[in-house]
């Protein structure tokens, strides 16, 4: 016969090693015994012996599996090749495979003959979380001083926290916000906007994740900022702020810098005219900007000027 396997999920479609040891001894009855798993890295081994009760025909075949799952309904039966148990002999017998991490499994032993079937008792194991797997993706929204960083974490059962390493070069020097997954088995995207970038410049950026089991840096990618371009203003209203300074707003290109010159003389030559500083992106990557003049507060009427940069 071949084995026979049904799989709780892609994960338990590894390879299967079952060793069975037959060791002569006399019994009065049949006895299947669950004994502890062994917990490895990646993968478990089920541990179980038993034997169908001396006298019986000598012809009289068994067959072992494990069957396991997440409760005691238990629901995938792992079995190898097919093994004569003989009458008087007891069978060790153990299977290896690879489950998912950081996940609590029930599974007891089983032997199968023409006498009535035997059961081991229930018992538990749970797989050990490994590091994350880690997996940076292209950059996007890229203008002259923002972009969003991506990438794929699979936390390997452990809650994780990621987050992005990027600069000029290779040796990084800046990091993101971090972001926090619960314990999964799946890939999960992560994302990341950063803002103040320089335009026109190459930078270099990897994913990073770590649990309890270790730490995973994702491969280096590259972007380049664009070449800041301001476009027509779109004003988007004014308003007055506590202390009755006035504020109002903007639309342009995200990541472009713009400096805010004020006056109440339109005719004063523009070195006369009071710089305001630059305005502000609120929030990053928007294109909406906002300015505050604090001078305006006792002035019946005010001008502006907006330059790039």
């Amino acid at each position: 016969m071949k084995s026979n396997c049904r799989t709780l999920s892609a994960w338990a479609a590894a390879a299967l090693a079952l060793t069975a040891i037959l060791t002569p001894t006399v019994q009065a009855s049949g006895v299947a015994t669950t004994y502890p798993a062994t917990v490895v890295p990646g993968g478990v081994t089920m541990n179980g012996a038993g034997y169908l009760a001396a006298g019986g025909s000598p012809t009289e075949i068994g067959l072992t599996f494990f069957e396991y799952g997440l409760t005691t309904s238990y629901g995938v039966s792992w079995a190898g090749t097919p093994v004569a148990v003989l009458p008087g002999q007891a069978l060790s017998v153990f299977a290896s495979l690879n489950l998912p991490p950081g996940i609590t499994y029930h599974f007891r032993f089983k032997v199968i003959g023409n006498a009535p079937n035997f059961y081991g008792s229930d018992m538990m194991f749970t797989t050990l979380v490994v590091a994350p797997t880690v997996t940076t993706l292209a950059a996007s929204g890229i203008t002259a001083a923002n972009a969003s960083l991506n990438g794929m974490v699979n936390p390997n059962g452990g809650a994780t926290t990621t987050w992005f390493q990027y600069g000029t070069a290779t040796t990084y020097g800046s990091f993101s916000a971090t972001n926090t997954l619960a314990a999964a088995n799946t890939g999960l995207n992560v994302t990341q906007l950063i803002a103040g970038l320089s335009p026109a410049t190459v930078y270099h950026y990897r994913s990073v994740a770590t649990n309890s089991a270790g730490i995973t840096y994702g491969s280096d990618q590259s972007f380049t900022t664009s070449v800041a371009q301001p476009v027509n203003f779109s004003l988007s209203g004014t308003s007055r702020v506590v202390g009755g300074a006035l504020q109002f707003g903007f639309s342009n290109v995200s990541g472009v810098g713009f400096t805010v010159l004020g006056t109440t003389n339109v005719a004063w030559p523009i070195n006369a005219w009071s710089n305001l500083g630059p305005a502000v992106e609120t929030p990053p990557g928007s294109g909406q900007f906002r300015v505050t003049d604090p001078g305006a507060t006792n002035s019946l009427q005010r001008f502006y000027r907006v330059r790039s940069p």
